[in-house]
């Protein structure tokens, strides 16, 4: 449900105090959620992130997965044929693992599950026809090793657990050796006509998902700018905004932006490889990444001085700005074209020649302009990208490819245990379906291994989404047995829910799973036919409830990975990466480091943020936790990080413009905080440079959120 913020509580005389008025006169209605989904977290840490997002609506994906599967699985309708079916299914599957992103990072995950789960369909087939004795080692074995895959990101944790599907239908049928060779040839059929489709189809321009992904960053920064120009129109117009209405602003925009940038760095990095530097579009899309990237730093400075800078120009100017920027950013580095370009170049030279406000907001006014005027350039003209960049692109990391197994062979890791854990349920609900064999018993096996996370708050999660999916799903999947029963009607039903289930992949999993099941009902009733859509719908609703009651009593009670234990680790890496942070500021106010280098501290400590509050969210969820102090404190940790850093950066503008005494001091103070933030130096800091009130603002900020942090890390120590 969206949030709705209004002013905070009155504070005047003759009111009564906590008491909240309605909103004040001409105050901007910001309406932020509450909820988060797959792109964006929501503003409350405490509520599972099952938000739809229609923007992950892909039609493509659609189309592709649909071709793939309906080639085969259309003349099932008319010729019944084992070969025709598995061929389908492998199309399906390996579609269906695809994780997205360029060309080169794609393919590769998808032809290793063509070439495993044809091993593995034709290998547990033969085990199938031996017996238990000879099944059940194995699934333990391999069900466990593709649990255990998770190590190796996103493409590792999808083939493993589509392979785990693999296995539980193969265990269906008991096949000799020819049918064997002869069902893995098929699949690997499919496998292969899907990698082929998502050539042609998704992977024809290979610049595209990057580009994509670049133009998500720029819609969420000028999200950024909408919200945060009402929280500052609100602040010049009289209003104070309220801490909630900061941090759920935090919580919604500046870890949605820096997420999205990470996502778009890791995709860029592959476009270097070949050809390199000198390809004029992987060039534009890293350019135009790194605009945003400085635009936003620039917005947390300017968020900064709008929430502690009291003076009243300073909120005048900033809100100008921010008004300008958000009329300006769609034109420079979004989906609005630029129709007269030296209107945008002169409303650009306007933002930069702002002459009010403190110091580091004419520096951020200046910073702004730059960068916004090299994005109307490469608007303008993308393949030119004729000004240099000074950040060079990502490293490709090239490191063992056994490095991860090896880091999570300890008891220590919630992975391995996870991948125990998943074993223990799996492999029991495999046998249970093989001794009490029905044409159904195999979504018990596959419910468990689709939903079981490594974290109880994401098996939660995924409970409820698979359930709540299931339900919809299935009851619209029993309303096809009102339809006549034909090939002809079955044909006509598959192309489109096949295209609607696919293409609603990334919108949500209960979203994904709801389009999904009535193609699995009608699915089934090709392979299967003469059962009643009723009835498969009710058995597809009862396996899943049965496979999420065993998921969360397995997370719950076999070696769970309790959320708090991981937040203290990472509370202490965040504290870490801010120390670096704090270094880095003072060396770059010495000159002993470049731009670059500072740029990358700042990119390391919010990112470290992020993971800090995506592990305290978990925490928050999970049952009987989400109200301890150590997590209330916790949450305020979490604000103190994000005020912390923005607090650098804006130290860090300030004074870069003063003499070389005011740059020794800040320098001093910084290097000081380093070792604070460490529990390594003074607890009294150094004296700040001069007396201005800009100095007495940073200390009095510096020592309550050092303060803070230290109790918060305390509180956390003695949880874990």
């Amino acid at each position: 449900m969206p949030l709705r913020l209004t002013a905070s509580p009155d504070r005047t005389p003759g009111r009564t105090p906590g008491r909240t008025p309605g909103p004040i006169p001409g105050k901007p209605r910001r309406v932020i959620s509450r909820r988060g989904n797959l792109r964006v977290p929501g503003a409350d840490l405490h509520r599972l992130p099952t938000r739809v997002d229609l923007s992950g609506v892909s039609v493509m994906e659609g189309l592709r997965t649909t071709i793939a599967a309906g080639v085969s699985l259309l003349p099932v309708n008319w010729v019944a044929s084992d070969v025709l079916l598995v061929m389908g299914v492998g199309a399906l599957v390996v579609c269906f693992s695809d994780t997205g992103g360029p060309t080169r990072q794609r393919i590769p995950p998808m032809l290793v599950l063509t070439v495993l789960g044809a091993l593995a369909w034709g290998l547990f087939g033969m085990l199938r026809g031996l017996g238990l004795v000879y099944v059940v080692p194995a699934a333990i074995l391999c069900v466990f090793a593709n649990a255990l895959a998770r190590v190796w990101g996103v493409a590792g944790t999808s083939i493993g657990n589509v392979l785990t599907v693999i296995i539980a239908l193969a265990l269906d049928l008991p096949l000799t050796g020819t049918q064997a060779l002869r069902f893995g040839g098929a699949f690997v059929a499919g496998g292969a006509w899907a990698c082929l489709l998502t050539v042609l189809l998704l992977g024809s321009d290979r610049y595209r998902p990057v580009t994509r992904s670049v133009n998500e960053v720029w819609a969420l920064l000028i999200d950024l700018t909408r919200d945060l120009s009402a929280l500052a129109r609100n602040q010049a117009g009289g209003g104070r905004n309220s801490d909630s209405e900061w941090h759920a602003h935090a919580h919604v925009h500046r870890r949605a932006v820096r997420e999205s940038i990470e996502r778009a760095r890791a995709a860029s990095a592959g476009t270097f490889r070949r050809p390199g530097p000198s390809s004029s579009r992987a060039m534009a899309n890293l350019l135009r990444l790194e605009v945003a990237e400085r635009i936003f730093g620039a917005l947390i400075v300017t968020s900064d001085l709008i929430e502690h800078d009291p003076n009243p120009d300073t909120q005048q100017q900033a809100a100008r700005l921010l008004r300008r920027l958000q009329r300006l950013l769609p034109k420079v580095g979004g989906a609005d074209p630029v129709t007269d370009v030296n209107r945008v170049a002169r409303a650009i030279a306007r933002i930069g020649a702002a002459s009010g406000g403190p110091p580091a907001l004419r520096a951020v006014s200046a910073t702004i302009a730059e960068w916004s005027l090299a994005a109307l350039r490469l608007k303008q003209d993308a393949k030119a990208a004729s000004f240099r960049s000074v950040i060079s692109p990502l490293p490709v990391e090239q490191g063992s490819f056994w490095e991860p197994l090896r880091a999570n062979l300890s008891w220590n890791s919630a992975i391995l245990r996870h991948a125990v854990r998943v074993t223990v349920v799996t492999v029991p609900a495999m046998t249970v379906a093989l001794v009490f064999w029905n044409p159904y018993s195999h979504w018990l096996s596959y419910s468990v291994a689709l939903t079981m996370q490594p974290f109880f708050s994401a098996s939660w999660q995924r409970v409820l989404e698979r359930g709540g999916g299931t339900v919809v799903g299935a009851l619209i999947g029993g309303g096809l047995a009102f339809l006549p029963q034909t090939p002809l009607v079955h044909a006509a039903l598959l192309l489109p829910l096949s295209i609607l289930g696919f293409s609603a992949r990334q919108v949500s999993y209960g979203a994904f799973i709801a389009c999904m099941t009535p193609l699995v009902v009608l699915l089934f009733d090709i392979a299967e036919p003469g059962h009643s859509e009723w009835t498969i719908a009710m058995m597809r609703i009862a396996y899943t409830i049965a496979g999420g009651a065993l998921t969360m009593a397995a997370s719950f009670l076999l070696w769970p990975s309790w959320e708090p234990q991981r937040l203290r680790v990472e509370f202490h890496a965040t504290m870490g990466a801010y120390a670096a942070l704090a270094g880095r500021t003072a060396m770059r106010l010495a000159g002993q480091a470049s731009e670059q280098d500072l740029a990358e501290a700042r990119r390391a400590a919010g990112v470290a943020t992020n993971n800090f509050e995506a592990s305290l969210s978990r925490a928050l969820q999970e049952p009987r936790r989400g109200r301890g102090p150590a997590l209330r404190t916790a949450l305020l940790a979490d604000a103190a990080f994000r005020r912390l850093g923005a607090l650098l950066m804006t130290l860090e503008r300030t004074a870069s413009l003063g003499n070389e005494t005011e740059r020794q001091g800040w320098r001093d103070w910084s290097g000081w905080l380093e070792q604070a933030l460490n529990a390594t130096g003074p607890a009294t800091p150094p004296a700040a440079p001069g007396t201005t009130d800009f100095a007495r603002d940073v200390g009095l900020r510096v020592q309550a959120h050092l303060t803070l942090l230290h109790e918060a890390g305390a509180s956390l120590d003695r949880v874990g």
